[in-house]
Protein backbone atom coordinates (compact mmCIF):
# COMPACT_ATOMS: atom_id res chain seq x y z
CA UNK A 1 0.00 0.00 0.00
CA UNK A 2 1.42 3.27 -1.07
CA UNK A 3 2.62 6.12 1.33
CA UNK A 4 1.59 9.34 1.51
CA UNK A 5 3.58 12.13 2.78
CA UNK A 6 2.08 15.24 5.25
CA UNK A 7 3.53 18.80 5.09
CA UNK A 8 4.66 17.65 9.19
CA UNK A 9 6.22 14.33 8.39
CA UNK A 10 6.53 12.03 11.25
CA UNK A 11 9.50 10.60 10.19
CA UNK A 12 11.37 13.89 9.75
CA UNK A 13 9.77 14.82 13.43
CA UNK A 14 13.23 14.68 14.45
CA UNK A 15 14.08 17.30 12.54
CA UNK A 16 11.32 20.17 13.26
CA UNK A 17 9.81 19.32 16.61
CA UNK A 18 13.14 17.69 17.61
CA UNK A 19 14.17 14.48 19.75
CA UNK A 20 12.41 16.38 22.86
CA UNK A 21 10.89 14.60 26.03
CA UNK A 22 7.06 15.30 26.44
CA UNK A 23 6.45 19.19 27.42
CA UNK A 24 9.48 20.41 25.98
CA UNK A 25 8.26 22.01 23.12
CA UNK A 26 10.68 24.45 21.27
CA UNK A 27 13.63 21.69 20.68
CA UNK A 28 13.32 21.41 16.81
CA UNK A 29 14.21 23.52 13.76
CA UNK A 30 10.68 24.79 12.53
CA UNK A 31 12.21 27.03 10.03
CA UNK A 32 13.54 24.06 8.09
CA UNK A 33 9.97 22.80 6.80
CA UNK A 34 9.74 26.40 5.22
CA UNK A 35 13.16 27.25 3.68
CA UNK A 36 13.30 27.44 0.34
CA UNK A 37 15.19 24.71 -1.00
CA UNK A 38 14.33 24.96 -4.82
CA UNK A 39 17.72 25.59 -5.66
CA UNK A 40 19.38 22.99 -4.31
CA UNK A 41 19.62 19.60 -6.41
CA UNK A 42 17.74 16.25 -4.31
CA UNK A 43 19.28 13.52 -3.87
CA UNK A 44 17.29 9.77 -4.42
CA UNK A 45 18.47 7.78 -1.39
CA UNK A 46 18.92 3.70 -2.82
CA UNK A 47 18.69 2.95 1.39
CA UNK A 48 14.94 4.58 1.08
CA UNK A 49 13.72 3.04 -2.16
CA UNK A 50 15.40 -0.58 -0.41
CA UNK A 51 13.51 0.15 2.71
CA UNK A 52 10.46 0.92 1.16
CA UNK A 53 10.30 -2.50 -0.91
CA UNK A 54 11.04 -4.21 2.03
CA UNK A 55 8.16 -2.51 4.23
CA UNK A 56 5.58 -3.50 0.71
CA UNK A 57 7.31 -7.50 0.87
CA UNK A 58 6.75 -7.25 4.94
CA UNK A 59 3.43 -6.65 4.63
CA UNK A 60 2.49 -8.77 1.62
CA UNK A 61 3.96 -11.85 4.08
CA UNK A 62 1.83 -10.71 7.23
CA UNK A 63 -1.54 -10.60 5.20
CA UNK A 64 -1.33 -13.10 3.14
CA UNK A 65 0.33 -15.16 6.32
CA UNK A 66 3.46 -16.38 3.87
CA UNK A 67 6.90 -17.06 4.77
CA UNK A 68 9.28 -14.77 3.58
CA UNK A 69 11.98 -17.73 3.31
CA UNK A 70 9.42 -19.02 0.41
CA UNK A 71 9.92 -15.55 -1.49
CA UNK A 72 12.20 -15.47 -4.56
CA UNK A 73 12.59 -11.76 -4.20
CA UNK A 74 14.42 -11.95 -0.91
CA UNK A 75 17.93 -13.00 0.31
CA UNK A 76 20.62 -12.43 2.57
CA UNK A 77 20.41 -8.75 4.71
CA UNK A 78 16.95 -8.51 2.91
CA UNK A 79 15.57 -11.84 4.25
CA UNK A 80 16.65 -10.97 7.43
CA UNK A 81 15.04 -7.56 7.85
CA UNK A 82 11.69 -9.24 6.91
CA UNK A 83 12.03 -12.56 9.07
CA UNK A 84 12.96 -10.54 11.70
CA UNK A 85 10.13 -7.94 11.91
CA UNK A 86 7.46 -10.71 10.46
CA UNK A 87 8.33 -13.23 13.13
CA UNK A 88 8.41 -10.17 15.72
CA UNK A 89 4.85 -8.93 14.56
CA UNK A 90 3.47 -12.56 14.53
CA UNK A 91 4.44 -13.07 18.31
CA UNK A 92 2.69 -10.36 19.62
CA UNK A 93 -0.73 -11.03 21.49
CA UNK A 94 -3.83 -9.27 20.04
CA UNK A 95 -5.69 -7.63 17.09
CA UNK A 96 -3.53 -6.70 14.22
CA UNK A 97 -3.80 -4.38 11.91
CA UNK A 98 -1.03 -3.66 9.28
CA UNK A 99 -0.08 -0.40 7.33
CA UNK A 100 -2.85 1.66 9.54
CA UNK A 101 -3.10 5.25 8.00
CA UNK A 102 -3.71 8.07 10.85
CA UNK A 103 -3.94 11.85 10.96
CA UNK A 104 -2.54 13.74 14.27
CA UNK A 105 -3.38 16.77 12.28
CA UNK A 106 -5.86 16.09 9.27
CA UNK A 107 -3.87 16.60 6.27
CA UNK A 108 -0.76 18.55 7.62
CA UNK A 109 0.53 15.66 10.38
CA UNK A 110 -0.16 11.77 10.02
CA UNK A 111 1.29 9.12 8.50
CA UNK A 112 0.98 4.82 8.16
CA UNK A 113 1.72 2.68 11.31
CA UNK A 114 3.86 -0.67 9.97
CA UNK A 115 1.92 -2.39 12.86
CA UNK A 116 -0.56 -1.70 15.24
CA UNK A 117 -1.35 -4.47 17.93
CA UNK A 118 -4.19 -4.30 20.10
CA UNK A 119 -4.80 -5.93 23.23
CA UNK A 120 -7.92 -5.00 24.24
CA UNK A 121 -8.54 -7.13 28.06
CA UNK A 122 -5.26 -5.58 29.07
CA UNK A 123 -5.54 -2.20 27.82
CA UNK A 124 -2.46 -1.97 25.74
CA UNK A 125 -2.25 0.08 22.14
CA UNK A 126 0.90 -0.77 20.57
CA UNK A 127 2.76 0.13 17.56
CA UNK A 128 5.68 -1.10 15.89
CA UNK A 129 8.07 0.57 13.19
CA UNK A 130 10.54 -1.22 11.38
CA UNK A 131 13.27 0.28 10.19
CA UNK A 132 15.47 -1.23 7.46
CA UNK A 133 18.55 1.14 8.18
CA UNK A 134 21.76 0.92 10.33
CA UNK A 135 21.41 3.96 12.10
CA UNK A 136 20.21 3.87 16.03
CA UNK A 137 16.88 4.73 16.23
CA UNK A 138 15.46 4.67 19.58
CA UNK A 139 11.84 4.13 20.76
CA UNK A 140 11.56 5.85 24.27
CA UNK A 141 10.24 9.63 23.36
CA UNK A 142 9.93 8.69 19.70
CA UNK A 143 7.93 11.47 18.36
CA UNK A 144 7.25 9.86 15.15
CA UNK A 145 5.76 6.49 16.85
CA UNK A 146 4.11 9.10 19.41
CA UNK A 147 2.46 11.12 16.29
CA UNK A 148 1.20 7.32 14.95
CA UNK A 149 0.15 5.92 18.48
CA UNK A 150 -2.13 9.48 19.29
CA UNK A 151 -3.31 9.61 15.62
CA UNK A 152 -4.32 5.69 15.65
CA UNK A 153 -5.31 6.00 19.61
CA UNK A 154 -8.11 8.60 18.39
CA UNK A 155 -9.49 7.24 15.29
CA UNK A 156 -9.93 4.34 16.91
CA UNK A 157 -12.05 6.20 19.68
CA UNK A 158 -13.83 7.58 16.80
CA UNK A 159 -14.65 4.87 14.72
CA UNK A 160 -16.82 3.39 18.07
CA UNK A 161 -15.30 0.26 18.01
CA UNK A 162 -13.36 1.36 20.82
CA UNK A 163 -14.06 3.02 24.11
CA UNK A 164 -11.47 5.41 25.09
CA UNK A 165 -9.56 2.10 27.50
CA UNK A 166 -5.91 2.24 26.48
CA UNK A 167 -4.73 2.81 29.53
CA UNK A 168 -1.08 1.75 28.37
CA UNK A 169 0.74 2.37 25.21
CA UNK A 170 3.58 0.62 23.49
CA UNK A 171 5.86 1.98 21.34
CA UNK A 172 8.40 -0.43 19.59
CA UNK A 173 11.25 -0.24 16.92
CA UNK A 174 12.03 -3.14 15.13
CA UNK A 175 15.49 -2.95 13.29
CA UNK A 176 16.91 -6.24 12.15
CA UNK A 177 20.59 -4.95 10.73
CA UNK A 178 21.58 -4.30 14.70
CA UNK A 179 22.73 -6.75 17.14
CA UNK A 180 19.51 -6.11 19.45
CA UNK A 181 17.06 -6.00 16.95
CA UNK A 182 13.71 -4.83 19.41
CA UNK A 183 13.96 -1.72 21.35
CA UNK A 184 10.12 -0.89 23.42
CA UNK A 185 8.89 1.98 25.00
CA UNK A 186 6.13 0.71 27.30
CA UNK A 187 4.72 3.62 29.46
CA UNK A 188 1.29 5.14 30.70
CA UNK A 189 -0.59 6.45 27.60
CA UNK A 190 -1.09 9.81 29.02
CA UNK A 191 2.71 10.52 28.75
CA UNK A 192 2.78 9.69 24.82
CA UNK A 193 -0.61 11.61 24.07
CA UNK A 194 1.20 14.87 26.10
CA UNK A 195 4.01 13.96 23.58
CA UNK A 196 1.65 14.10 20.70
CA UNK A 197 -0.18 17.25 22.04
CA UNK A 198 3.17 18.83 22.13
CA UNK A 199 3.73 17.95 18.40
CA UNK A 200 0.24 19.44 17.69
CA UNK A 201 1.45 22.73 19.75
CA UNK A 202 4.58 23.60 16.91
CA UNK A 203 2.31 22.46 13.95
CA UNK A 204 0.13 25.17 15.34
CA UNK A 205 2.78 27.46 16.05
CA UNK A 206 4.45 26.93 12.51
CA UNK A 207 0.94 27.54 10.79
CA UNK A 208 0.77 31.14 12.59
CA UNK A 209 4.53 31.68 11.47
CA UNK A 210 6.66 31.46 14.34
CA UNK A 211 9.41 29.33 13.16
CA UNK A 212 12.96 29.50 13.88
CA UNK A 213 16.16 27.91 12.86
CA UNK A 214 17.58 25.14 15.75
CA UNK A 215 20.79 23.11 14.26
CA UNK A 216 21.68 20.26 15.90
CA UNK A 217 23.14 17.18 14.66
CA UNK A 218 20.15 15.14 14.53
CA UNK A 219 17.96 17.95 13.06
CA UNK A 220 20.75 18.58 9.83
CA UNK A 221 21.39 14.76 9.53
CA UNK A 222 19.18 15.01 6.68
CA UNK A 223 17.84 18.31 6.04
CA UNK A 224 17.90 19.12 2.72
CA UNK A 225 18.37 22.63 3.14
CA UNK A 226 22.30 22.23 4.40
CA UNK A 227 24.31 24.11 1.87
CA UNK A 228 21.88 27.05 1.90
CA UNK A 229 21.22 27.22 5.90
CA UNK A 230 21.72 30.98 7.24
CA UNK A 231 21.99 29.09 10.87
CA UNK A 232 24.96 26.61 10.04
CA UNK A 233 26.49 29.37 7.65
CA UNK A 234 26.54 31.57 10.96
CA UNK A 235 28.22 28.50 12.86
CA UNK A 236 30.72 28.32 9.99
CA UNK A 237 31.72 31.92 9.95
CA UNK A 238 31.48 31.64 14.01
CA UNK A 239 34.11 28.95 13.51
CA UNK A 240 36.12 30.92 11.27
CA UNK A 241 36.44 34.49 13.34
CA UNK A 242 37.27 32.02 16.10
CA UNK A 243 40.75 30.80 14.21
CA UNK A 244 41.87 33.53 13.15
CA UNK A 245 40.82 35.82 15.86
CA UNK A 246 44.25 36.98 16.94
CA UNK A 247 45.07 38.11 13.18
CA UNK A 248 41.52 39.99 13.50
CA UNK A 249 42.13 41.70 15.96
CA UNK A 250 45.31 43.08 15.27
CA UNK A 251 44.34 43.84 11.70
CA UNK A 252 41.24 45.33 12.79
CA UNK A 253 41.07 46.18 16.55
CA UNK A 254 37.88 48.34 15.59
CA UNK A 255 35.94 44.88 15.43
CA UNK A 256 34.05 43.81 18.45
CA UNK A 257 35.18 40.26 18.11
CA UNK A 258 33.03 37.63 20.80
CA UNK A 259 35.08 36.15 23.40
CA UNK A 260 37.41 33.03 22.52
CA UNK A 261 35.80 29.75 21.89
CA UNK A 262 36.45 27.07 24.47
CA UNK A 263 37.32 23.80 23.53
CA UNK A 264 33.97 22.20 24.07
CA UNK A 265 32.08 25.38 22.25
CA UNK A 266 34.70 24.40 19.15
CA UNK A 267 33.86 20.21 19.25
CA UNK A 268 30.15 21.03 19.58
CA UNK A 269 30.57 23.10 16.10
CA UNK A 270 32.38 19.86 14.70
CA UNK A 271 29.42 17.72 13.36
CA UNK A 272 27.58 20.89 12.14
CA UNK A 273 31.08 21.89 9.90
CA UNK A 274 31.16 18.32 8.85
CA UNK A 275 27.99 18.10 7.52
CA UNK A 276 27.75 21.39 6.07
CA UNK A 277 30.85 21.18 3.94
CA UNK A 278 29.74 17.51 2.83
CA UNK A 279 26.20 19.49 1.79
CA UNK A 280 27.86 22.15 0.09
CA UNK A 281 29.96 19.88 -2.09
CA UNK A 282 27.23 17.26 -2.82
CA UNK A 283 24.64 20.26 -4.04
CA UNK A 284 27.35 22.28 -5.98
CA UNK A 285 28.28 18.54 -8.05
CA UNK A 286 24.31 18.63 -8.41
CA UNK A 287 24.37 21.89 -9.98
CA UNK A 288 27.42 21.57 -11.81
CA UNK A 289 25.73 18.26 -13.23
CA UNK A 290 22.63 19.60 -14.24
CA UNK A 291 24.45 21.87 -16.64
CA UNK A 292 24.62 25.22 -14.49
CA UNK A 293 27.87 27.55 -13.88
CA UNK A 294 29.99 27.50 -10.74
CA UNK A 295 32.55 29.98 -11.17
CA UNK A 296 36.09 28.07 -10.96
CA UNK A 297 35.37 24.96 -10.20
CA UNK A 298 34.03 21.46 -11.83
CA UNK A 299 32.65 18.29 -11.46
CA UNK A 300 35.01 15.22 -11.72
CA UNK A 301 34.91 11.30 -11.33
CA UNK A 302 35.39 10.40 -7.33
CA UNK A 303 36.62 6.83 -6.72
CA UNK A 304 35.29 4.01 -8.51
CA UNK A 305 33.36 1.31 -6.52
CA UNK A 306 34.81 -1.68 -5.51
CA UNK A 307 33.63 -4.66 -8.79
CA UNK A 308 30.83 -7.27 -7.73
CA UNK A 309 29.63 -10.59 -8.95
CA UNK A 310 26.57 -10.58 -11.28
CA UNK A 311 25.69 -13.70 -10.43
CA UNK A 312 27.03 -15.31 -7.17
CA UNK A 313 25.91 -19.14 -8.63
CA UNK A 314 27.28 -18.42 -12.33
CA UNK A 315 30.84 -17.45 -10.43
CA UNK A 316 31.09 -20.45 -8.15
CA UNK A 317 30.23 -22.79 -11.53
CA UNK A 318 32.84 -21.27 -13.59
CA UNK A 319 35.18 -21.34 -10.99
CA UNK A 320 34.22 -24.78 -9.66
CA UNK A 321 35.26 -25.54 -13.37
CA UNK A 322 38.72 -24.46 -13.41
CA UNK A 323 39.45 -27.05 -10.22
CA UNK A 324 38.98 -24.62 -7.47
CA UNK A 325 37.59 -26.15 -4.39
CA UNK A 326 35.37 -23.68 -1.95
CA UNK A 327 38.46 -23.40 0.51
CA UNK A 328 39.93 -21.64 -2.01
CA UNK A 329 37.04 -19.32 -3.82
CA UNK A 330 35.26 -18.40 -0.46
CA UNK A 331 36.23 -16.32 2.55
CA UNK A 332 34.08 -17.09 5.61
CA UNK A 333 31.25 -16.64 5.25
CA UNK A 334 31.12 -15.36 1.66
CA UNK A 335 32.36 -15.90 -1.73
CA UNK A 336 35.81 -13.93 -2.45
CA UNK A 337 35.67 -10.18 -4.48
CA UNK A 338 36.35 -10.65 -8.10
CA UNK A 339 39.34 -8.78 -7.14
CA UNK A 340 40.80 -11.16 -4.47
CA UNK A 341 40.07 -13.86 -7.20
CA UNK A 342 42.86 -12.14 -9.54
CA UNK A 343 44.93 -12.14 -7.04
CA UNK A 344 44.67 -15.81 -6.05
CA UNK A 345 45.00 -16.14 -10.08
CA UNK A 346 48.19 -14.49 -10.18
CA UNK A 347 49.19 -16.76 -6.89
CA UNK A 348 48.46 -20.18 -8.00
CA UNK A 349 48.90 -19.90 -11.99
CA UNK A 350 52.22 -19.48 -13.83
CA UNK A 351 51.14 -18.47 -17.76
CA UNK A 352 50.27 -15.42 -17.94
CA UNK A 353 48.54 -16.19 -21.06
CA UNK A 354 46.47 -18.19 -19.33
CA UNK A 355 45.53 -16.36 -16.80
CA UNK A 356 44.78 -13.37 -19.02
CA UNK A 357 42.04 -15.70 -20.73
CA UNK A 358 40.92 -16.70 -17.10
CA UNK A 359 40.45 -12.71 -16.34
CA UNK A 360 38.39 -12.36 -19.55
CA UNK A 361 35.82 -15.16 -18.51
CA UNK A 362 35.53 -13.37 -15.03
CA UNK A 363 34.78 -10.05 -16.58
CA UNK A 364 31.80 -12.18 -17.81
CA UNK A 365 30.57 -12.62 -14.16
CA UNK A 366 31.01 -9.94 -12.32
CA UNK A 367 29.67 -6.18 -12.78
CA UNK A 368 32.16 -3.36 -12.27
CA UNK A 369 31.91 -0.81 -9.58
CA UNK A 370 29.96 2.16 -10.18
CA UNK A 371 31.54 5.55 -10.60
CA UNK A 372 32.70 7.42 -7.73
CA UNK A 373 30.46 10.13 -6.59
CA UNK A 374 30.93 13.82 -8.33
CA UNK A 375 33.66 15.31 -5.88
CA UNK A 376 33.77 19.41 -7.05
CA UNK A 377 37.24 20.74 -7.05
CA UNK A 378 39.09 23.84 -8.46
CA UNK A 379 39.04 23.96 -12.01
CA UNK A 380 43.65 23.36 -11.74
CA UNK A 381 42.76 20.32 -10.58
CA UNK A 382 44.63 17.56 -12.98
CA UNK A 383 41.18 15.25 -12.90
CA UNK A 384 39.64 15.12 -16.39
CA UNK A 385 35.64 17.23 -16.00
CA UNK A 386 32.65 15.00 -15.99
CA UNK A 387 31.51 14.75 -19.82
CA UNK A 388 27.85 16.52 -18.84
CA UNK A 389 26.67 15.41 -22.27
CA UNK A 390 27.47 11.45 -21.17
CA UNK A 391 25.95 11.68 -17.75
CA UNK A 392 23.01 9.04 -19.53
CA UNK A 393 25.71 6.23 -19.15
CA UNK A 394 26.64 6.96 -15.73
CA UNK A 395 25.18 6.28 -12.17
CA UNK A 396 24.78 10.18 -11.93
CA UNK A 397 21.40 10.53 -11.93
CA UNK A 398 20.59 10.70 -8.24
CA UNK A 399 22.61 14.00 -8.27
CA UNK A 400 20.41 15.64 -11.02
CA UNK A 401 16.85 14.47 -10.29
CA UNK A 402 15.10 12.95 -7.33
CA UNK A 403 12.09 11.47 -5.58
CA UNK A 404 11.22 12.29 -2.21
CA UNK A 405 12.51 9.22 0.71
CA UNK A 406 10.52 7.62 1.48
CA UNK A 407 8.78 7.54 5.28
CA UNK A 408 10.22 4.66 7.59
Amino acid sequence: MPKTHRFFSPSASSRWFGSAKAGDRRAGCTASLVVDVSNVPEKVRADAERGTRLHSVAEECLRGNTDPADRDDLEGADLKIVQVYVDIVRERVGQKIYEFRSDLVPGLCGGTADAVVIDHEAGVLEIIDLKTGTWPVESKDNTQLAIYWEGVRRKLVDSGIYDNVFETARLTIVQPALDNPVDSWTTDAVEVSALAEGVVYVVQEVLEGKVEFRPSPEACKFCRAKPICPALSDMVERAAVDDFSDHLKEARPELDLEEEMTWSDRLKLVPFLREWCKAVESAAAGKVLRGEEVEGFKAVEGRKGNRSWKSMKAAVKLLTSWGFDETEIYTDPSLRSPNQIETLLKELMKDKEEIASMKKELADVWVEGKPGPPTIVPESDRRKAIDKGDLARRDFSDYITGTEPAED
